[in-house]
């Protein structure tokens, strides 16, 4: 489990990111319970979950979670709710519905990753845990790595074109630099959506 506070100006907020496989788990619906629906972030961490076969890493849920709390905070975005949000923000999508497509858990996913957003570091490590604790779930953060299937799926995902992804790529023979330049892509998305607002 990583647990982090946010980089300033945002440093009141912290967030909480793991992953685990529900394979073992019969109805994933109870699970997709935990999803709170509150438009603020207060008291009680918030939980959200993705299709971790979606998600490039822990610096992705990380990044969107900034820019979850800094559309709230200075651009007063008025949201339904925050976890809504993060899905916006998770996918670079401006309409939920594509959000939900893109990163959203459906039917039938297994992999999964956590994002916690709250304002105790400590309430953030115990709502996680209370949920895998009561699921008798493992944490498998590995879940979140990148490898080469995963970065042609985040490519279409994205809709990040070769041409693009190979013109930026500094380093063909180095995987590291593909893992870094499709994180630096996808961030960058995310960062335009605020445009797009």
């Amino acid at each position: 489990m990583i647990i982090k506070r946010l980089e300033s100006p945002f440093t009141d907020y912290a967030v909480g990111i793991t992953a685990f496989n529900i394979t073992g788990l019969n109805d994933s619906t109870q699970l997709l319970a935990h999803i709170t629906r509150s438009n603020e972030i207060s008291g009680k961490p918030l939980i959200q979950f993705f299709n971790a076969d979606n998600i490039a890493g822990w610096m992705h849920l990380y990044t969107a979670a900034y820019f979850t709390v800094k559309s709230l905070i200075t651009l007063s975005t008025k949201i339904k709710s925050v976890e809504l949000e993060l899905l916006r923000w998770v996918s670079a999508q401006k309409q939920l519905s594509d959000a939900i497509n893109l990163v959203g858990v459906k039917e039938g996913d297994k992999r999964i990753a956590v994002l916690s957003l709250g304002l105790d570091e400590k309430e953030i490590r115990d709502e996680i845990l209370r949920i895998i604790n009561e699921y008798n779930l493992k944490e498998q953060l590995e879940l979140l790595d990148i490898d080469e299937s995963k970065i042609l799926r985040l490519k279409r995902l994205f809709q990040i074109s070769d041409i693009e992804f190979n013109s930026l790529l500094e380093d063909r023979d180095n995987f590291e630099s593909s893992k870094t330049l499709i994180l630096k892509l996808i961030i960058n998305r995310i960062a335009a959506l605020i445009i797009k607002k």
